[in-house]
C-alpha cells in the first residue's frame, strides 16, 4: 500500500508479523472515529479534525547477521563463542605479524581434522558505524599480509587454508580466517591434516617475525605423502609492514620442490629441486658433506660481494631445508644394484637442483652515513643426465654442478667516509666468478670403465677509481684453477 502524505494523517509502518494486531487496532479507531462523528452532528459546536491512521504493509529482506560492536568493541561475523575467535581477539592486539598469525594456523587444521567442517570467522577492530558493516568485514581481506595453505590429498581432495591480518589504519583493520575442504576427509587424511598443526604455527611464527623472518619448513616438508599428494603454502605481505619479508612460495609435490622469497632490498631467494632425477640413493653422510662443500662456498661468495648478511642467512636455511626434505619416493633407476652400488659413491647424493639469490646492501658508519652500497646475483645448480642400456649393460652418465657469482659494490673513496654517488667519487669493486664441476661416468657390461672429474673455476675481479665521475684508476685481478681427477682407484 502506498503512503499518504497528508500532515493531517498518521502513518503507521507495519511489518507482516504485526498485522493482524494493527488491523485490529485500526478497526477500533475506526468505529471511534464514526461514533465522533455521530456525536459532532448531534451538537452545534464544531469539533477538530481528528488525523485519520493508515496503515502501511511492507515485506522485509533477510539481511546477514553481524555482532553489533560496542562504541570501542570489535565486530564479528558470527557470533565468538568459540576457541577460535577467543585467539583471534587476544592476536589483534600484538605487534609482529607473527603473533597475529599466532597458533591460528594450527587451530583451523585441527578444526577440519577433528569436526570435518569448515570454519570462517572475520574480525573488524575499528568499525565506522557510517558506513556499511558487511562491506567493512569483506574489505579486511583486502591489502592484507595473508598466509594461505593448499593440501591436494590422493584422494583428490582440496584442503584451503587462509589467514589475512589488515592493521592498515586507513583500511579495515581486523583479522579473517577461513578453513574448508572440496569434499569428505578420510580418517587418513584427517590425521595427517592434524599432523601439519605445529609445524604450520611453527612456519608462520618464524616468517612473521619482525625484522628479518626465520625459514623453519621442516614441520611441513615432512607430510605424509600417502596421505597428501601435494602441498602449496603462500605468503603476501603488503608494504608498510615490521616485517623484511614481502612474498613467499613454497611447493611440495612427487615431481617438483620448490622455494621462492622476496625480501626488502631487492632481495630474492629461489631453491628448486627435481627429486625424480635421483638416480641412485646416497649415503647421509655423503650427501651431508656435498651440502656442507656448497654452503662453504656460499660463505665464500657472500663474504668475496659483501652480501646483504640476513639475505645470505635466508638463503643458507632456504637451501638446507629443501635439501633435507624427505624423499618421496624410492630412486628411479633401471641399472643393476651391485652398479648402482658403485655409481653412487661417486656422485653428490643430492637431488638435482637450481638454486640462487640476489639483492641489494647498504652498510653506514657511526654517524649513519653511507659508506658502501652494491647488489649480489649468485647461482648454484645441479644436473645429471644418464643413458643406461640393460641389453649390453653400457652406462653413460654426466653429473654437473655450476656456481656463479655477480655483483658491484661502490665504495667511498675515504675509510669510513659518506660514500659520494651523486658527485661521481666512488670507488666500483666489479666481480664476475664462474666454477663448473663435471664427473663423468662410463661402463660396459654392467662393470665400471671410467670415473673422472673435472674443475674448472675463474674469477675476476676489477677494481674502477671515479673522481667527479671520470675514471682515474682501474686494475683487474684475475684468477684460474683447473684440475683433473681420476676417480676409479677411490673405489
Amino acid at each position: 500500500m502506498k503512503r499518504v502524505t497528508n500532515p493531517s494523517m498518521t502513518s503507521l509502518h507495519i511489518t507482516p508479523s504485526a498485522l493482524p494486531s494493527a488491523l485490529a487496532s485500526a478497526a477500533v479507531t475506526a468505529r471511534a472515529q464514526a461514533a465522533q462523528a455521530v456525536s459532532a452532528q448531534d451538537t452545534a459546536v464544531p469539533q477538530p479534525a481528528t488525523p485519520s491512521t493508515v496503515l502501511e504493509i511492507s515485506s522485509v529482506k533477510a539481511m546477514p547477521t553481524y555482532t553489533v560492536p560496542t562504541s570501542s568493541g570489535p565486530a564479528w561475523a558470527t557470533a565468538p563463542r568459540d576457541a577460535i575467535s577467543a585467539r583471534m581477539e587476544s592476536n589483534r592486539s600484538l605487534g609482529s605479524l607473527g603473533g597475529q598469525w599466532g597458533k591460528l594456523g594450527g587451530m583451523l587444521l585441527s578444526q577440519l581434522s577433528g569436526s570435518g567442517t569448515s570454519y570462517r570467522q572475520t574480525l573488524l577492530s575499528r568499525p565506522d558505524a557510517t558506513r556499511d558493516l558487511g562491506i567493512q568485514m569483506e574489505g579486511v581481506r583486502f591489502g592484507a599480509a595473508t598466509a594461505s595453505l593448499e593440501i591436494t590429498t590422493r584422494s583428490g581432495q582440496k584442503v584451503q587454508l587462509q589467514i589475512a591480518v589488515n592493521s592498515s589504519p586507513q583500511g579495515n583493520p581486523g583479522l579473517h580466517v577461513q578453513i574448508e575442504s572440496s569434499g569428505p576427509l578420510s580418517d587418513a587424511e584427517r590425521k595427517a591434516l592434524a599432523a601439519l598443526s605445529e609445524g604450520l604455527d611453527r612456519a608462520l611464527s618464524g616468517l612473521g617475525r619482525e625484522g628479518s623472518p626465520k625459514i623453519d619448513l621442516s614441520g611441513l616438508m615432512d607430510y605424509d605423502r600417502k596421505a597428501f599428494a601435494g602441498l602449496n603454502l603462500s605468503v603476501s605481505v603488503p608494504e608498510g609492514s615490521n616485517t623484511r619479508l614481502q612474498a613467499l612460495h613454497l611447493r611440495l609435490d612427487d615431481q617438483r620442490q620448490s622455494l621462492e622469497l622476496k625480501t626488502d632490498m631487492g632481495g630474492n631467494i629461489a631453491v628448486h629441486l627435481n627429486p625424480a632425477a635421483t638416480l641412485v640413493s646416497a649415503d647421509p653422510g655423503q650427501k651431508q658433506a656435498a651440502l656442507n662443500q656448497h654452503l662453504q662456498n656460499i660463505g665464500a661468495a657472500a663474504q668475496r660481494s659483501r652480501a646483504d648478511a640476513d639475505l645470505v642467512a635466508l638463503f643458507t636455511s632456504s637451501f638446507t631445508q629443501m635439501h633435507g626434505i624427505p624423499a618421496s619416493a624410492v630412486p628411479q633407476t633401471l641399472m643393476p644394484a651391485a652398479l648402482g652400488s658403485q655409481v653412487a659413491p661417486l656422485l653428490s647424493g643430492l637431488a638435482d637442483f637450481e638454486a640462487s639469490f640476489s639483492g641489494d646492501f647498504q652498510r653506514t658508519n657511526r654517524w649513519g652515513m653511507v659508506t658502501e652500497q652494491g647488489h649480489t646475483d649468485y647461482r648454484v645448480g645441479q644436473r645429471t643426465d644418464s643413458r643406461y642400456r640393460a641389453d649390453t649393460g653400457s652406462l653413460a652418465l654426466e653429473q654437473t654442478v655450476h656456481t656463479a657469482l655477480d655483483g658491484h659494490i661502490a665504495k667511498a673513496l675515504l675509510p669510513d667516509g659518506m660514500l659520494d654517488m651523486q658527485n661521481g667519487n666512488y670507488e666500483l669493486h666489479t666481480f664476475s666468478d664462474r666454477q663448473t664441476t663435471r664427473t663423468h661416468i662410463a661402463a660396459e657390461d654392467d662393470v665400471l670403465t671410467q670415473a673422472v672429474q673435472m674443475h674448472d673455476a675463474q674469477q675476476l675481479l676489477t677494481v674502477q677509481k671515479f673522481v667527479e665521475n671520470h675514471l682515474q684508476e682501474q686494475h683487474q685481478r684475475p684468477h684460474q684453477e683447473q684440475w683433473v681427477k681420476q676417480l676409479l682407484a677411490t673405489l
